[in-house]
């Protein structure tokens, strides 16, 4: 087997185990709330790097040559990607939160 094939059935394995899984976590508005405008700014600034980073692995992800005869292969990347699209879209949700936040009470 060469690489490329090895890192395909990696990906496969992976996404058939559920370690592909993003982590998404829910809004919670109390914390948001109880925050800071500096710690706001400081969160604002995570989420924007956790949404690069998700897209950059996203984009890694959906730019892999997997070879034809892995079965189930062109599935699984999609599963990924959609994975990734719903953390993506969650850390946005998030972000927009507290945007709004730090709008309403940080001049």
């Amino acid at each position: 087997m060469n690489i490329p094939s090895v890192a395909a059935l990696f990906l496969v394995l992976a996404c058939v185990s559920g370690c592909a899984s993003p982590r998404v976590a829910a809004i919670d508005v109390a914390a948001i709330e109880a925050m800071t405008c500096t710690q706001l700014d400081a969160e604002i600034g995570s989420t924007a790097a956790q949404i690069s980073s998700a897209a950059i692995r996203r984009g890694n992800i959906r730019n892999r040559n997997i070879p034809s005869w892995v079965p189930g292969a062109d599935r699984a990347v999609n599963a990924i990607v959609e994975r990734r699209t719903v953390q993506i879209e969650s850390l946005q949700a998030s972000q927009t939160a507290l945007t709004a936040a730090r709008n309403r009470r940080c001049t």
